[in-house]
């Protein structure tokens, strides 16, 4: 309880204003997240601290800044957010309605000026994000059944590149062991 309220709220503050930052940057936040779950389920410091943080249904660094994106976007698609983050998003509406893609709910995504900074922009990442996501998602009836599904897909995904990162280790280790072998 107390790791909740002195760190992850936090981490969870304002944390869709990271949208976009840098590897390097959502690293440091990954460190902290993971020492908060080896503190909370008593973890030793060399053990892989992904099994816990998938019982403790916490998303990496990375998926919990998307998932807060994605949560303000489902607001302001269904009238749930500030008439000034309703206003950046818009839905893309094509003038043939026979259209296969009329089906999905895509969303208009703003052109950029500035790669860097404009893409990491609300009005550009929210739509980005959003047209990602599987349809199923997409037409969630409430909040909390899309909390619930995208949350899901995000442990799955989160959990899914943690175990492309080990074996890339080991790949790597091998590799290197070999080449001392030889």
């Amino acid at each position: 309880m107390l790791v909740h309220d002195f760190v992850t709220s936090h981490l969870d503050y304002c944390k869709s204003l990271l949208s976009g930052v840098p590897q390097y940057q959502l690293n440091h936040l990954q460190k902290i997240l993971n020492a908060a779950a080896r503190l909370v389920c008593l973890v030793p410091k060399f053990d892989h601290i992904t099994p816990y943080l998938i019982d403790l249904h916490w998303l990496a660094a990375e998926f919990r800044i998307k998932f807060k994106v994605l949560i303000f976007v489902f607001k302001a698609l269904n009238g749930m957010a500030p008439r000034y983050i309703s206003d950046l998003i818009r839905k893309k509406s094509s003038p043939r309605s026979a259209l296969r893609s009329n089906d999905l709910m895509l969303l208009v995504m703003p052109r950029t000026k500035c790669k860097t900074l404009g893409d990491r922009a609300f009005a550009y990442a929210g739509p980005s994000m959003w047209n990602k996501l599987p349809k199923p998602i997409q037409m969630a009836s409430n909040i909390y059944s899309f909390q619930k599904t995208a949350k899901n897909i995000f442990v799955q995904r989160s959990l899914y590149h943690s175990v492309i990162n080990f074996i890339t280790f080991i790949y790597f280790f091998l590799f290197v062991m070999l080449l001392f072998m030889f």
